[in-house]
């Protein structure tokens, strides 16, 4: 049975864009000349609808031409059939989305998958997956329409793809070799989901997912600070946790006293938004009132973006320790030279140097 898989991305602009160019298997285009030859078909248009076949023609979009296929010795009817393809359309969409997501290590953005279709021509059977927990808005809460993306900025964002799938353990997330470019939906497995099995680091990454959808600031604030606690607490502190979280993001993050005094205070201050928030208090008070939140949300974002990337590309496994593991390591932190820890920034804001690791020379 041919399939066809067809999602849309809202937010986005694509710059000098190949005639053939694909990601996770999905060939990605900026125009709808292609869709409009190979893709539009009146049945479809049928299931789609006409509001979701003008969205495929007007914003850029991922496809993917495949096929379900079965073993002669295994058939199944079908409902067997759209429920198999149901189940890997769902994986293959959890592919995408988190490429998209992962966008926002290159640069702080709004950009979101608008829509995720799964077509079976044959049968005339539409398949819609909801997207509707993975609209993102920047750092400010609002919606940017006009973000680009160069080539080389895509290429580094499916590395940070990768260096995640790496740093969690029981990623469900499986890349097929590159020389099997549209597999049978068949060769596709789902590792079914575990909590218990839950990393730091995908913990973190769930809460910067919230941050991201979150248009309220005191909401978004809350959920970076979240993001810290997964990273940086352990089994053994019982008090002071504010402190102590503060601390060690300074100590890890910090190059010079001014600067880990600078990151403290922000993340304090980003930590009473987050209590006042969280525990019910008034925001109707004088110290609130008339606060724009916008820069506290702005800074923080961007100072977790860094962060997150230092994790990522040098020390996952030092995040992924068991509590009190981890905690040696922020005790070797706290009494070690700051130059094993710390991001070195250079003249160019795209370029992040810890242990002679660049982002584009990620393997």
């Amino acid at each position: 049975m041919k399939v066809n898989i067809t999602s849309f991305i809202r937010n986005a602009k694509f710059l000098n864009l190949p005639d053939k160019i694909d990601f996770l298997h999905f060939d990605l285009k900026d125009t709808a000349t292609i869709f409009k030859q190979e893709y539009l078909s009146e049945k479809l248009q049928s299931a789609a609808g006409e509001v979701t076949i003008k969205e495929y023609l007007k914003y850029p979009y991922f496809h993917l031409k495949t096929e379900f296929t079965q073993d002669d010795k295994e058939k199944v009817n079908e409902k067997d059939v759209v429920n198999i393809i149901h189940a890997n359309s769902s994986h293959l969409y959890n592919n995408l989305e988190m490429f998209i997501m992962c966008l926002w290590f290159i640069k702080d953005n709004s950009t979101f998958l608008g829509g995720f279709h799964t077509y079976m021509p044959s049968i005339n059977y539409l398949i819609n997956i909801s997207i509707i927990d993975s609209i993102y808005c920047d750092s400010s809460g609002k919606y940017n329409h006009g973000e680009t993306y160069s080539i080389d900025e895509l290429n580094r964002t499916l590395k940070f793809f990768v260096k995640y799938n790496e740093a969690i353990n029981h990623s469900s997330v499986k890349l097929l070799p590159k020389n099997q470019r549209t597999p049978p939906l068949q060769s596709i497995t789902t590792i079914p989901y575990n909590f218990t099995k839950i990393t730091r680091i995908e913990r973190a990454i769930h809460f910067l997912k919230l941050a991201r959808t979150s248009t309220q600031l005191h909401l978004k604030i809350s959920f970076y600070i979240c993001i810290y606690e997964s990273l940086f607490s352990s089994s053994t502190e019982k008090t002071e946790i504010t402190h102590t979280i503060c601390e060690r993001v300074a100590l890890y993050y910090g190059f010079n006293p001014s600067h880990r005094k600078g990151i403290y205070t922000q993340l304090k201050e980003a930590y009473g938004i987050r209590s006042t928030y969280f525990h019910g208090q008034s925001f109707d008070t004088k110290k609130y009132r008339d606060k724009d939140l916008t820069p506290i949300a702005q800074n923080l974002d961007n100072l977790t973006r860094s962060i997150l990337t230092i994790i990522l590309l040098a020390d996952s496994k030092i995040f992924n320790q068991e509590g009190d593991k981890l905690e040696k390591s922020f005790i070797d932190l706290l009494f070690s030279d700051k130059k094993i820890y710390g991001l070195y920034l250079e003249s160019k804001p795209d370029y992040f140097r810890f242990r002679n690791v660049k982002i584009d020379e990620i393997p």
